[in-house]
């Protein structure tokens, strides 16, 4: 990591220390219930504590860390309760998208999600890249909505869903996911937005 310049805003600085927690928290890297302190970040990324701070309010704010008793800072641990209130908002919120995206995305979406969803088939075996093809393929389907606000809704609903461990280590759940992505990609691009929207939720659900 090389020394940032002192012309750096340090808002800008906070939102690349925000940024890389978060691609932690979707590779897997960090996990919940992990530590995380003002001091091993302001040393990774050689940089005062001030924007450090910034980043952490944000990720509090989008309820990805918390504040323990005894421990500091950590990744936010989900209960029960909170995971169903989230899997309730994410199958109305996806399905939205996949709907909106059926009425709006553009032949190159189209043709770029078809693409991500054959590369999965290629890496079914691979649980690392099935989780990130995963997230670009639900990150796609959000884009092509074309909605601004849905966009940014489901972008704190799956900043959330990376302190959740992943089932697509599971080959079978993997497939059946793939599978199921197929059945999103022909109804938009039979532009049937009710299939699509009922594709998604029951890949939510399941």
């Amino acid at each position: 990591m090389t020394k940032k310049s002192t012309q750096e805003q340090p808002r800008d600085l906070a939102q690349e220390v925000y940024s890389w927690v978060k691609q932690e928290l979707r590779n897997g890297s960090l996990k919940a219930g992990m530590r995380i302190t003002e001091t091993d970040l302001s040393k990774r990324f050689r940089i005062s504590r001030t924007p450090v701070r910034e980043a952490l309010y944000l990720l509090e704010r989008d309820g990805l860390i918390t504040y323990e008793a005894r421990r500091g800072i950590v990744v936010t641990r989900l209960d029960q309760q909170m995971i169903s209130e989230l899997y309730t908002m994410r199958e109305h919120e996806e399905a939205l998208a996949a709907s909106l995206a059926a009425q709006h995305a553009s032949e190159i979406e189209i043709a770029t999600l078809g693409e991500l969803i054959d590369l999965e088939q290629e890496q079914i075996s691979a649980a690392k890249s099935t989780n990130l093809l995963n997230q670009r393929i639900h990150g796609l389907i959000a884009t092509a909505a074309h909605n601004r606000f849905l966009n940014r809704n489901l972008g704190l609903l799956n900043g959330s869903l990376c302190l959740l461990p992943t089932m697509l280590e599971e080959k079978a759940r993997a497939l059946e996911a793939h599978h199921q992505h197929r059945e999103i990609l022909s109804a938009i691009r039979n532009r049937d937005s009710a299939a699509a929207g009922e594709a998604a939720a029951a890949h939510i659900r399941s």
